[in-house]
């Protein structure tokens, strides 16, 4: 239906406008700095160096197939979590609700510190459990496997997350009336359900395809031990690493935008290819599922997976918080129990930069949660649901600046925003505005589903009762989106809560955020410190984000919908 209110106008020249000043704006000074020299003058220099880099096509292979093999493992077991925190019968679903995202509370720099402890090959903690056990000890974190295995852990609650909301939404008549007409349990699935997830779950493989390909936490502490190269390292190299040489770095940064951007067009020519309209107003939640004997499976693959990415990442977290030194190399299993300290809580409650890191995290993080989410919702109703020309212009901003690597966004924005006339270097505002620019294509790949699932009838239905658009937009639209806002709106508030490359640029004296304080800490090797600080943190950041999804969400977010059918006059 073509729109007439002036009002949808108005909001696409508004958030065109916005989204172009956070991911435009600092993408042009990048690529202008790549084309230039320090004195400014233009030259082809800095982009003939970035394809003579050494190992550039090895950086490059690995980021394409360490991505892949993190999709395909992140996205299925993203889809079971979903299912059965849903659509199955089990005990405890909204503990298993709270536990599916805990991996996002820790900083992907302080996951991948855990598992070096853990899975160390000389004097990693599992191998001394293994070899007290009679077992050889074979673990080594320092692999291919390592670093999928670990950025595995960190993705799968952003599929979970997309997922839910998109599980929750599907509309089981649709599944009973096929039941009815004699299909069975997989044919109904294949015919029925998997259309229907198929836009949530390319949206969660795109954003699991993101965030592993700049997961640069990960890729220092295991892939630089094992001189294994990824895009972001040899980007690290570049901007850290002397000789520095920034105009290479933005060069090859837009190395990973290409990448994006080839994942996004296959996602957009696979959902091109349907049109998607499965949630009406007469849809009701579905019943959970009994699983019959399938339910011990099911809880015991749902234990191991938490055992991985729970038990074990913070429990030696937790050990290595209270012990002031790492196991001594050949040591015995004893030695990981001997010499508990309680020095590193002490000193965090003495500290004013970590308790002031931690509030400025919180606010910012609340703040970037709540922009994202009611931008995305804008910007996923105008490309989706209306005719407007150029829609398709804010979809792509919005995919754009998450594709780089946080440091080299925080050098764009240093560019960008570093003197007049948006002089916001120095200020907490730089670290909002780079926030909501990373996390922007989280929220509204949370949001892209029940965007195009909506049925169009529901908004004319509303307009005919004489509904203005505002209540056509707060009446209707918000309760069927609702759930996922919230699952969108608890993601960018993890994200932007632990986010690191860009936090470690933009802070300044009395704007620290959690994630500058623990690059500070891993640089200096205090690993105490940093776990004691990564605990602490997670609590909070837990703590946050449960206070957003019920703000958000709301305690009853899915039975809204029986709001739809009052009068709007």
């Amino acid at each position: 239906m073509r729109i007439r209110n002036v009002l949808p106008k108005a909001f696409f020249a508004l958030s065109l406008l916005f989204l172009s000043l956070i991911t435009l704006y600092p993408l042009a000074w990048l690529l202008a700095r790549a084309f230039a020299t320090p004195e400014w003058t233009w030259t082809l220099e800095n982009l003939r160096q970035a394809f003579t880099v050494p190992r550039l096509r090895e950086g490059l292979l690995n980021t394409l197939w360490i991505s892949l093999l993190v999709c395909c493992l992140s996205v299925p077991t993203g889809l079971g979590l979903a299912y059965l925190s849903a659509r199955a019968r089990l005990p405890a679903r909204g503990l298993l609700r709270l536990l599916a995202v805990s991996p996002l509370l820790c900083p992907p720099i302080v996951a991948a510190v855990a598992w070096t402890l853990l899975a160390d090959r000389q004097g990693g903690w599992l191998n001394l459990v293994l070899k007290a056990l009679g077992l050889p000890g074979v673990l080594n974190i320092y692999s291919y496997g390592g670093l999928v295995f670990v950025t595995w852990l960190l993705t799968v609650p952003i599929a979970y997350l997309v997922l839910e909301g998109t599980v929750r939404q599907v509309n089981v008549e649709l599944e009973e009336q096929a039941r009815l007409c004699g299909a069975g349990q997989w044919q109904t699935f294949r015919r029925v359900t998997w259309p229907l997830l198929l836009p949530g779950l390319t949206s969660a493989a795109l954003l699991c395809f993101l965030q592993s390909n700049i997961q640069f936490g990960i890729h220092a502490p295991i892939g630089l031990p094992a001189n294994i190269w990824i895009l972001t390292t040899l980007i690290y190299t570049s901007t850290m690493v002397g000789p520095v040489d920034l105009g290479v770095a933005a060069a090859l940064a837009f190395l990973l935008v290409l990448l994006s951007l080839l994942f996004l067009g296959g996602q957009q020519w696979l959902l091109a290819r349907r049109r998607y309209t499965v949630v009406t107003g007469r849809s009701r939640p579905a019943a959970p599922a009994e699983l019959g004997p399938w339910k011990f499976l099911a809880l015991g693959t749902v234990a191991l997976y938490l055992v991985l990415a729970v038990v074990l990442p913070y429990g030696v977290l937790i050990l290595r918080s209270f012990k002031p030194f790492q196991t001594i190399v050949g040591g015995d299993f004893s030695a990981l129990f001997s010499g508990w300290s309680l020095s590193a809580y002490r000193s965090l409650g003495e500290g004013s930069v970590a308790v002031r890191a931690v509030l400025n995290s919180l606010w910012l993080a609340a703040m970037a949660a709540v922009g994202c989410v009611a931008l995305s919702l804008v910007v996923g109703y105008l490309v989706f649901r209306t005719r407007l020309r150029g829609r398709e212009i804010p979809h792509a901003l919005v995919l754009t600046a998450p594709a780089l690597s946080g440091m080299v966004v925080g050098v764009g924005f240093i560019y960008a925003f570093g003197k007049a006339p948006l002089a916001l270097y120095g200020t907490p505002w730089i670290l909002l505005v780079a926030y909501m620019a990373r996390e922007m294509a989280t929220a509204f790949k949370a949001l892209e589903g029940p965007c195009r699932q909506l049925d169009p009838q529901l908004e004319e239905a509303a307009l005919l009762c004489g509904a203005s658009w505002p209540m056509v937009g707060w009446r209707i639209l918000w309760p069927l989106v609702r759930p996922a806002a919230a699952g969108g709106a608890v993601l960018v508030f993890i994200a932007a809560f632990r986010e690191l490359g860009a936090s470690a640029l933009l802070y300044s004296h009395g704007n620290e955020v959690v994630g500058s304080v623990m690059m500070v800490i891993w640089h200096d090797g205090r690993y105490q410190d940093l776990s004691a600080f990564a605990v602490a943190s997670a609590i909070v950041c837990l703590a946050g984000a449960g206070i957003l999804r019920v703000f958000i969400g709301g305690r009853h977010a899915a039975g809204s919908r029986s709001r739809c059918g009052q009068s709007f006059r």
